[in-house]
């Protein structure tokens, strides 16, 4: 058996016969013990001024002092010594007291043997250790509460700092990208001018020169147009305004254009529309987009004197459209074609070192595609060309919901995702002024993630991603903007809307969720129960109906809610 180390004991007793008593259970006992025997609290503070013990046995009934005066005299000296009190009164409140001024522990000395004794002592002891760690945890978790509070301030610091930097830089950006147009665009009328000898007659090689500073002027262009895009994009700002419209009304316009860019290396662009091809729907301009970096990526990479081919056909069972563009280029290796669309990645096949740029147009040309319902794919062949295509849905309702749901679940809005449908219709005798107003003002006021469609000549739906707070915000921003509009514009511009709110919808999406963002709009809301613009459709506000995705497609499809409720008027 180990040597236990000797414990100093100070015992505290008036009563000689109760002393001895405690001496002789001590002396009997295996563990080792120096005791020192006081009979007065007097003489108790005076030995303690002058060492320390590890153990103090105290009795209640001194005569210089109050009953668990002693008890707290100590224990605010020292949180190390172990107190146990003796006394005889085996009052079970007498011992909740000698606990509450600071005691470890109680002995009734009519219990009193030397193995209670020994035995008391010891776990008093145990129960000083367990504290004096207690406080140590405590000090190092406030320790660390500290430093994780100062740590946060800091950090709450160096985010401002770094949000400061952030919206400085996109201030930035959007200063020196509108800044860019305007002398852009009168250099590239100035070399225009003098191309067509509007200021001269002009040389072969000097017309050719002027070219090339049209295609530079247009190539700045389009980085400007990605720049103030990557912008809007990352502030969440980046928005369409889908529509129905034909393949050509878009396309057409971009061919001049690609074709002079393409007459500079003496690549010839082509274009091919199947027949019979139906209406689409989608942001025209942001179509062009997509098609004029594809066709200028093609550029940058097809031999002088080769063709590039624009072929827009019928894909996915004739639900959607896609566009190819074609190169005869010297082809993307496997590895390299899943980095094409990721910001500032280039490959290393260009042929032309000046053609090198920030690598932003694939990236921003498959962000459009997705935000214009479809896809950005390529497919290639090293050695022989590349076939870059993106695709638009064609204007089916059924068509459109579903590709809007892709969009919806790809961005991981929310787990489950909620939506919210409310139908706007004007006056049908509205002349196409006042329609187009109001469409450009629901237009307006939608988020990127929400969705506009024309369903007749003078109704509209809108698809919220967003609960029922989100849809009366929505409304409350629709109805300062037509108040605003009213203002500026003469009161026959700016129709009578009405309204009519749907039950927000949960739809189990089929794409497990990791991020879970409010849907809900930021944008203050107020009360809006009594507006005479509003129709409510009936429903429980406790639970909102779970629909499959093809139930929410069929849902969003259908025609105008609550067909039988009659239209409130403003």
């Amino acid at each position: 058996m180990m040597n236990q180390p000797t414990l100093s004991v100070l015992l505290v007793e008036d009563e000689e016969v109760d002393a001895i008593n405690v001496r002789r259970l001590l002396q009997s006992s295996k563990a080792a013990y120096q005791l020192t025997i006081v009979d007065c609290f007097a003489d108790a503070k005076a030995l303690w001024s002058k060492q320390d013990f590890n153990v103090m046995l105290v009795d209640l009934g001194l005569p210089d002092a109050e009953p668990f005066e002693p008890v707290r005299y100590v224990r605010e000296r020292s949180a190390q010594v172990a107190i146990v009190v003796l006394s005889g009164n085996s009052d079970q409140g007498c011992y909740v007291d000698a606990v509450k001024s600071g005691a470890d522990d109680y002995i009734c000395k009519g219990d009193l043997n030397a193995k209670l004794l020994c035995c008391r002592i010891e776990q008093a002891r145990q129960r000083v250790a367990q504290k004096s760690e207690i406080r140590s945890l405590l000090e190092t978790v406030n320790q660390q509460n500290a430093d994780l509070a100062k740590n946060a301030v800091d950090l709450e610091q160096k985010n401002k700092k770094l949000q400061k930097l952030c919206d400085s830089s996109e201030v930035f950006v959007n200063h020196v990208s509108h800044e860019f147009r305007t002398p852009l665009c009168v250099i590239k009328q100035y070399a225009s001018l003098m191309a067509e000898g509007g200021l001269g007659s002009m040389s072969p090689q000097q017309i050719k020169t002027l070219n090339v500073i049209e295609d530079r002027v247009d190539g700045l262009s389009n980085l400007v147009d990605d720049m103030l895009d990557i912008s809007r994009h990352e502030a969440g700002l980046l928005s369409a305004r889908r529509s129905s419209c034909q393949i050509s009304d878009w396309i057409e316009p971009e061919l001049d254009s690609l074709r002079q860019r393409g007459s500079i290396r003496q690549i010839q662009i082509e274009c091919r529309l199947d027949p019979n091809l139906p209406n689409v729907f989608c942001d025209q301009e942001k179509s062009g987009r997509i098609l004029t970096n594809l066709v200028t990526n093609a550029i940058k990479f097809s031999p002088t004197g080769s063709q590039i081919d624009i072929h827009a056909r019928f894909v996915g069972d004739g639900k959607e459209i896609a566009i190819d563009v074609t190169d005869r280029g010297p082809g993307i290796s496997d590895d390299a074609v899943g980095r094409l669309v990721s910001r500032f990645q280039q490959t290393s096949t260009s042929r032309l070192a000046c053609e090198k740029g920030f690598g932003l147009g694939l990236s921003i040309a498959n962000e459009l595609a997705e935000l214009n319902l479809g896809r950005l794919s390529v497919a290639s062949t090293p050695g022989e060309g590349s076939v870059f295509t993106f695709t638009i849905p064609i204007d089916d309702p059924r068509v459109v919901f579903d590709r809007y749901l892709n969009l919806v679940e790809r961005s991981q809005i929310a787990s489950p995702i909620q939506l919210c449908r409310i139908d706007a219709k004007i006056d049908g005798r509205s002349n196409l002024d006042q329609i187009n107003a109001v469409h450009s003002i629901l237009e307006f006021v939608l988020r990127c993630h929400d969705l506009l469609v024309k369903v007749s000549r003078d109704t509209w739906q809108v698809t919220l991603v967003s609960d029922q707070a989100g849809a009366e915000a929505f409304l409350h921003r629709v109805r300062t903007e037509l108040a605003e509009a009213s203002r500026n514009c003469p009161s026959s511009v700016i129709p009578d809307v009405q309204f009519c709110v749907g039950e927000v919808t949960t739809m189990i999406n089929r794409i497990p969720a990791f991020a879970n963002e409010a849907s809900t709009d930021d944008a203050s809301t107020e009360d809006i129960s009594g507006d005479r613009d509003v129709v409510r459709v009936d429903h429980s506000e406790s639970v909102s109906p779970v629909l499959s995705r093809i139930e929410t497609i069929a849902w969003l499809s259908n025609q105008p809610n609550s067909p039988a409720m009659e239209w409130s008027h403003v």
